[in-house]
């Protein structure tokens, strides 16, 4: 099994003035760090919240500094104000390199439609999402309650968990798996995660202090290749946040690999993992991240599941997982910075 590789890339907003009636432009600077890899002149993206109505014609990327040098681009809206931009950046990328660019657009009517440079959109290739119910939108009412979880409304091919087994004997847990619309970075949903204490826990006659976490899985097995490259990501917002002194905070999705026969396969996985543990909270907190890691799976691998487990001390929310078949891992990190305004006209 290779070696994994992940890496994050930080999508970093900040609040924009309500509309007018005339059009305002607004910007924001897009860095691109190509760290230890050298990368060549390809197509990459990243995803961005606008957070307000915006002419999606209007939208340009210039290399900073020179506004007469416009680089291709093609956007992608996703949901409501929320959109995944591909570029061509202008040169290829030596190691531990970087390029910036300032995004524009003006604020304006959303039509939701695809725009951008022709000859980029043929250049782009996205295989389609493995993943069963994505965003988590398909949901049912459910009158069971199964062992650890309380729910009254389940997500459709996905089981939920408020906490493991081995804690069902513990008192007042308060972590909890559910279905939610208060966030969603795509479509009206997301899973929320919510664990507002830790626990002292005795252990072969130890006592240690345990964040007790919710947990969610895929119902159903995800046919997969053998000998074949895939990229799972999905993107994490945490809006509030309880300090608990634990060593680790974060939250991560594994795909566990299976043979033909639905067996695991020792060491068979790939984890996108996020954590807080070392990361000023202004960089991540009530912000969409994006993660995403690559791995290639081995010559027995048929089948895959997915479970997401997070550990952080508030309340967290998962959207758009993707799992997806890819042609090779080496890619920029990318930092949205703020979106500032720019003028009125």
């Amino acid at each position: 099994m290779k070696n994994l590789f992940t890496y994050i890339i930080l999508v970093i907003f900040c609040a924009i003035p309500a509309q007018n009636t005339f059009a305002a432009t607004y910007s924001a600077k897009i860095n691109i760090y190509s760290n230890e890899n050298s990368l060549p002149r390809k197509a990459f993206n990243y995803y961005i919240d606008f957070k307000q109505e915006v002419n999606l014609a209007s939208i340009k990327m210039n290399i900073v500094g020179k506004k007469d040098k416009k680089i291709p681009i093609y956007v992608i809206p996703l949901a409501k104000y929320k959109a995944l931009i591909y570029f061509m950046p202008h040169e290829e990328m030596e190691e531990d390199s970087e390029l910036y660019y300032t995004l524009s657009f003006e604020n304006g009517k959303w039509d939701g439609k695809d725009t951008g440079d022709a000859n980029l959109k043929k250049k782009i290739k996205r295989s389609p999402n493995l993943v069963p119910n994505p965003s988590f939108e398909k949901v049912e009412k459910s009158i069971e309650s199964f062992m650890t979880w309380e729910g009254r409304t389940s997500i459709i091919n996905w089981r939920l968990q408020d906490y493991t087994r081995q804690y069902i004997s513990v008192d007042n847990i308060k972590s909890t798996c559910r279905t939610s619309s208060k966030e969603a970075f795509q479509g009206k949903r997301s899973i929320c995660f919510s664990n507002i204490k830790s626990h002292m826990i005795r252990t072969n006659g130890r006592e240690k202090k345990v964040l007790i976490s919710g947990s969610a899985r895929t119902s159903k097995l995800i046919p997969l290749k053998p000998n074949t490259k895939y990229q799972l990501s999905f993107l994490v917002k945490i809006t509030k946040q309880i300090d608990n002194d634990m060593n680790f905070q974060g939250v991560g999705i594994s795909l566990t690999f299976l043979n033909y026969y639905k067996r695991t396969i020792p060491g068979g996985a790939l984890s996108a993992v996020y954590s807080i543990s070392s990361i000023m909270r202004e960089e991540y907190f009530n912000k969409w991240v994006y993660v995403e890691a690559y791995d290639t799976t081995d010559e027995n691998t048929h089948f895959g599941t997915l479970n997401i487990t997070e550990k952080i001390s508030g309340i967290t929310y998962v959207d758009m997982v993707g799992l997806r078949e890819v042609e090779d891992s080496v890619f920029p990190e990318i930092i949205v910075d703020k979106i500032i305004k720019v003028n009125a006209n």
